[in-house]
């Protein structure tokens, strides 16, 4: 895991005030259109996680990163956390995901889904797609990679449990990772095990091919609340 040394870590937030839950950006004017080819960029997805009523920041030490998305008006509650290093100024030009936490998910058992219906009822924003909050704090950490020279994204599916592990895989799946390995307790995984602290299904993707496949979804979340409004 990357070391943890909190007052050294250069910080960076570039959050857009708007009126929190509402998803309404104040004084917002209608989303540029996209150029053809062209990919999401950290800001447009600091637009779109306000416009669902949320922020995102993200810290430095070195190649080490750790992002944050928070409910809106700051500081906001901690939704999620993502914390990994890029290589892309040095060799192999990978992304390393070590941790990604989003709070309020659905594990895969009945007492989680019953008790995320529940929150969702209660809370004041809201995440209008089907990837939820890891949707928006995965871009922001993809664009930040991909525009520090990385092409490549791996992550472990950690396996604590065989239904929550399931509903990982399927869930990185959809937003475009593939399996590279299965990490249990055969001899030659240990190496990998040793790197990734545990068990589970090592997956990756290509950055690029990650990112077309959601700039869509993103421009989407931008302009969400206007297209709804007109």
């Amino acid at each position: 895991p990357p070391p943890r040394f909190p007052s050294a870590w250069a910080h960076r937030s570039l959050p857009i005030q708007g009126r929190p839950g509402t998803g309404r950006l104040q004084g917002a004017g209608v989303v540029a259109m996209r150029t053809e080819g062209g990919v999401f960029t950290c800001e447009e997805v600091e637009e779109a996680a306000n416009q669902c009523g949320m922020t995102i920041s993200i810290n430095f030490l070195g190649p080490y990163y750790r992002a944050v998305i928070r409910t809106l008006p700051s500081p906001g509650q901690e939704k999620g956390k993502a914390v990994g290093f890029t290589t892309g100024t040095m060799l192999f030009d990978l992304l390393r995901q070590d941790t990604m936490r989003v709070s309020s998910v659905n594990n895969g058992n009945l007492v989680s889904r019953e008790r995320l219906r529940k929150l969702k009822a209660e809370r004041d924003w809201r995440m209008p797609t089907v990837y939820g909050v890891s949707l928006v704090l995965g871009a922001y950490v993809v664009a930040h990679a991909y525009g520090s020279g990385c092409t490549r994204a791996e992550l472990l599916a950690i396996k604590d449990d065989d239904r929550q592990h399931a509903v990982l895989v399927r869930h990185y799946r959809r937003l475009g990772l593939e399996v590279i390995k299965i990490l249990n307790n055969d001899i030659d995984c240990v190496p990998d095990r040793l790197i990734w602290g545990g068990e589970g299904t090592l997956m990756g993707g290509d950055i690029r091919n990650m990112m077309e496949k959601h700039t869509a979804e993103i421009d989407r979340l931008r302009g969400v609340v206007q297209s709804q409004s007109d």
